[in-house]
């Protein structure tokens, strides 16, 4: 089996024919179809089904699809992070849900690269937890930053072991409401839940976020039937949507005490926010000795010391 042979067969799925495939590859098509031949001879399955309306795949061949793109993949970022790499090059790559202090410490450790006068690539993606740990253990990311309800906790961190990872807690919080100085309810030091009802919330639209927001407020709420609702699903959005929606106010993780007073923002503990969240940073056992995860780790840990402090003052 060969490298080319799966890159031939996933051109086919792509392209629903062995001739579209060959145009799209630069490749002449009798050679396509010959590769495709050897490789089903040779692992004992058809992996397409041959149409008059062109390649379909079968159950085998999706299964079969699904790992030789895992291959790949695998194979083209060895090739981008290391045949690609110049000397003294420095690449790092890492995954993290929606955090704006993890982000933010993250790009300041970034920073400190660059005192070193080294040539960096640095790679920073946001997504949500069950591919932030997938990736990480899976050696597309260094390292990893997740967030997860603190009653589940436990269940990840098992979760997390099992893959060869080790995770560190880097705090543990319940959720705030964030809202202009000039709201109606920054009277209150502690906003009582059935005023909210008067107010529009801003919430994030993807799963991960919902999932906390459930999990951090009082169960025996009904949280969906609370006024009016806007959902964003840009992290950049929401400074933008609190300060032109009047009467917005948004749940929200730690964030760094500069960002929300910039923006004309306060924080207020509410009485139905009691249930508390952790966020963890995850990497593999075989990186315990690496020199940039351990001084990643250590930097977002300081900054997430003091990120606490700040957000629960």
């Amino acid at each position: 089996m060969k490298l080319q042979q799966l890159e031939y067969a996933i051109a086919i799925a792509r392209e629903g024919s062995v001739t579209k495939a060959a145009k799209s590859l630069f490749q002449a098509q009798p050679n396509i179809s010959m590769a495709l031949r050897e490789l089903e001879s040779e692992i004992g399955i058809a992996i397409f089904w041959r149409t008059p309306g062109g390649m379909i795949l079968t159950p085998e061949g999706e299964e079969f699809l699904v790992r030789a793109r895992s291959i790949v993949d695998g194979m083209h970022s060895l090739e981008t992070d290391y045949l690609n790499k110049t000397e003294n090059e420095v690449i790092f790559k890492a995954a993290s849900t929606r955090s704006s202090y993890i982000s933010s410490a993250f790009g300041e450790w970034v920073s400190t690269l660059g005192e070193a006068n080294k040539k960096f690539s640095i790679h920073f993606f946001e997504t949500n937890t069950h591919n932030v740990v997938e990736d990480t253990a899976g050696g597309k990311t260094n390292i990893g930053f997740i967030r997860v309800p603190s009653a589940k906790k436990d269940a990840y961190i098992e979760q997390i072991n099992a893959k060869n990872l080790k995770a560190t807690v880097l705090m543990e919080y319940p959720i705030r409401l964030i809202f202009s100085k000039n709201h109606p309810l920054s009277k209150y030091k502690e906003v009582p839940h059935e005023l909210l009802q008067n107010y529009t919330e801003i919430i994030h639209g993807d799963e991960d976020m919902t999932m906390i927001r459930m999990n951090s407020l009082s169960p025996d709420l009904d949280i969906n039937g609370c006024g009016q609702k806007v959902y964003i699903y840009d992290r950049g959005s929401q400074m933008s949507m609190l300060n032109t929606v009047r009467g917005s106010y948004m749940w929200i993780g730690p964030i760094p005490k500069p960002q929300y007073t910039c923006a004309g923002m306060t924080l207020r503990n509410s009485t139905s926010s009691h249930m508390l969240n952790t966020d963890m940073v995850i990497y593999r056992k075989s990186s315990e000795n690496n020199s940039l995860v351990q001084s990643c780790i250590n930097y977002i840990m300081d900054y997430a010391a003091t990120t606490e402090k700040q957000f629960l003052e």
